[in-house]
Order: C-alpha cells, then sequence, then structure tokens
C-alpha cells in the first residue's frame, strides 16, 4: 500500500496505529477518544491542522538530514504487530539494514526543549513505544524539528523500549478495540469533544490570548501614569479646569481568621454561590 492513499486509509481505519495510542490513552493535545472513535467506526475524515501539514510537506528534509547525521538510510514504512492483529505503525522512517526507526517532529518549542534534555514528551511517548511494538525493536530515534527566525535545529533523542508502559498501554488499545471499534460503543465523550470547528475554536483562543497580553500592557501603562500623577500632584490630589486626581477609602477586608468567637465555626455552610470563572489555557 502507498502511504496516504486512499486504500491506506480505509485499512488503517480498521486498526490502531501507533499514532492513535496517545488518544486513547487521553493524553493528546490533538485528539480526543471520541474524535478517534469517530474516525474509525463513522469513517470520519482525519482533523489535520496547519503543524501537521507543516510536518508532511517537510518530512523528507528531516529524512535526509537523518541520513547525513546518522550515516543510514531512512525510508517510509508500514509494519503490524505479530502480537495484536489489530495493530500497527506507519514509520516516518526505517533503516532495514540496522533495523532501526524514526520518528519525526516539527515540534513546538516545549517538546524540542525536552528533546533537548533527552526526554519525548507525554503525548508523543505512546506513539514511539508504539512503534517498537509493531517493528519488534527495542530502540528507536525520535527526531524533533524546530524552526525559529528561519533556521532549523535537529534534536535526536534515542527511546529504549519500555515494556511495563507498553503492557499498560497495549491493554488500554485492546479494550479500544473490541469495546469501541468492534462493539461500535462510544467512549466516554471528553469537553473537547463538543467542537464543532476546531481551527475557528483555536483562533478565537489566540485571539483572546493576544487580547489578554494587551490589557496586561495598557494595565501596566496606567500605573506608570498613575505613578506620574502621584509625582506631580500633592499628598491630597490635585485638580485642573478638567481633571481631578484625589483618593477616595475603601473599607478593608474582615480577617475572619483573627476573630475570637469564630475559632472552631465551620465557615463553609456561610460561603456565597460559587462563581464561575473562565480562561483560556494553551497546550504546549
Amino acid at each position: 500500500m502507498i502511504i496516504g492513499s486512499s486504500e491506506w486509509k480505509e485499512w488503517r481505519r480498521h486498526k490502531i496505529g501507533a499514532s492513535d495510542s496517545a488518544a486513547i490513552l487521553g493524553i493528546s493535545p490533538h485528539k480526543t477518544r471520541m474524535q478517534l472513535w469517530e474516525e474509525k467506526v463513522l469513517g470520519k475524515d482525519p482533523f489535520l491542522n496547519k503543524a501537521m501539514q507543516r510536518g508532511l510537506e517537510r518530512e523528507k528534509e528531516a529524512l535526509d538530514w537523518a541520513d547525513y547525521t546518522l550515516g543510514m538510510s531512512f525510508n517510509p514504512k508500514i509494519v503490524e504487530s505479530d502480537i495484536y492483529e489489530w495493530k500497527f505503525a506507519t514509520l516516518d522512517g526505517w533503516d532495514e539494514k540496522n533495523r532501526m526507526a524514526l520518528e519525526i517532529k516539527w515540534a513546538n518549542k516545549k517538546v524540542h526543549d525536552s528533546a533537548k534534555k533527552g526526554i519525548v514528551i507525554d503525548y508523543y511517548y505512546p506513539q514511539v513505544q508504539s512503534q517498537m511494538v509493531c517493528a519488534g525493536i527495542d530502540e528507536m530515534y525520535f527526531l524533533s524539528c524546530y524552526e525559529e527566525d528561519g533556521k532549523t535545529d535537529f534534536e535526536l533523542v534515542l527511546v529504549k523500549r519500555d515494556a511495563i508502559f507498553i503492557e499498560k498501554m497495549m491493554e488500554e488499545e485492546r479494550k479500544f478495540y473490541i469495546e469501541n471499534m468492534l462493539g461500535m460503543i462510544q467512549p466516554t465523550p471528553y469537553l473537547l469533544d463538543v467542537i464543532k470547528n476546531p481551527d475557528e475554536f483555536d483562533d478565537l483562543c489566540k485571539r483572546y490570548e493576544e487580547q489578554d497580553v494587551i490589557e496586561k500592557e495598557a494595565s501596566a501603562k496606567k500605573e506608570e501614569i498613575k505613578k506620574r500623577l502621584f509625582e506631580i500632584s500633592s499628598k491630597d490630589g490635585s485638580c485642573s479646569s478638567s481633571y481631578s486626581f484625589r483618593k477616595t477609602i475603601r473599607k478593608g477586608t474582615i480577617g475572619y481568621d483573627s476573630i475570637p468567637e469564630l475559632k472552631g465555626v465551620d465557615l463553609e455552610s456561610y460561603r456565597k454561590q460559587a462563581i464561575e470563572v473562565w480562561k483560556v489555557v494553551k497546550h504546549d
């Protein structure tokens, strides 16, 4: 089969690939168990974001670098597990002579910084362990590629087979295959499963994050102006024909902890209804 062909896509829909492992374990920032189930059972097309697309377009560049650096000859290859009939991996690179696999990621800074420390970040770790299961090998390379200011930095991590992790991972995958794929039972949905337009969602979150930075910078500027107003005003405030700069007194908060009569009293029953607080959190 040709990787990326319609035949390959249909074949992999009925199996569990190495790139599916993190989603099944519930640690993938890119895909939930429900989204994976919809791809496998309902035949929905996998979501491909801009970073993933860039990785596909620049894969040969990374392969060439790995070939030169390691003195090997890597080529894409599909491998199936001899133990789990439903398990396969699509390797970015396979060197037959040295029986060595290569996983390539065009990474963000957090992933790349981890690689520089010799660590594969948690949500990519299941993928490389799955690849070693399918290839029948005890070690492989993880290649992190990070571009900044027009320059690309490459970092190789030699990953060892983790038997304890693999045992737990494969049990979770077996359950997903039997119960959710063959049994066609929907997995427990996550909150993110309700997102109908991931691109728009990410764009809005990014704009919200940018606005938050603008507001913080504006707040800092306000404090600078306020400091200067203190410097040019009298201790009781000042005014012009258009403005006044003056102080108001606001009551301080009550220190309930210091009230002797309240010692040992459970104040939780007097707490007002909780207030919802929403914030945007970026997944690195």
